[in-house]
């Protein structure tokens, strides 16, 4: 299976800061759930705040993103590419998700905190706004 077709399955898992399981998730659990269930052993990122400037975290989710998956790709994007986000314009990017193929597009999917659960939202102006960095999956994984 693709990275965002097991993304499809966590699709309603209530929202969790630093959850890794179907009791709850966050963005980052989420992740580490589709790398993990396929095989891939990744490390999880120590504790971090839920706001992104409580412990610079987004230092922590940018390295380890580089770490994982190498230097950023430069092109449209595409279904199973991990974006970086910065939410809030005053704060360094802290939030990811999985593009996916969605009828008007692309879309997202991706544990929001302002609506409580995983979620598949349209990528739209607003959202690729936030996109300040694009990874995606290793190959062999």
């Amino acid at each position: 299976m693709q990275p965002w077709e097991l993304a499809q399955q966590y699709i309603g898992v209530p929202f969790q800061h630093m959850g890794r399981s179907v009791r709850g998730l966050d963005c980052v659990g989420l992740l580490l759930l589709i790398a993990w269930t396929r095989g891939w052993r990744v490390e999880d990122l120590p504790y971090y705040g839920r706001e992104p400037a409580s412990n610079n975290n987004s230092f922590d989710l940018r390295d380890h993103l580089r770490r994982y998956l190498g230097d950023p790709v430069d092109r449209p994007l595409q279904p199973n590419d991990i974006p970086l986000m910065k939410l809030r314009p005053r704060f360094d990017p802290a939030h990811v998700g999985i593009i996916t193929p969605h009828p008007y597009g692309l879309g997202i999917i991706h544990s929001n905190g302002q609506l409580g659960r995983v979620t598949l939202q349209r990528i739209d102006q607003q959202r690729m706004d936030q996109i300040v960095e694009v990874y995606q999956w290793p190959v062999k994984h």
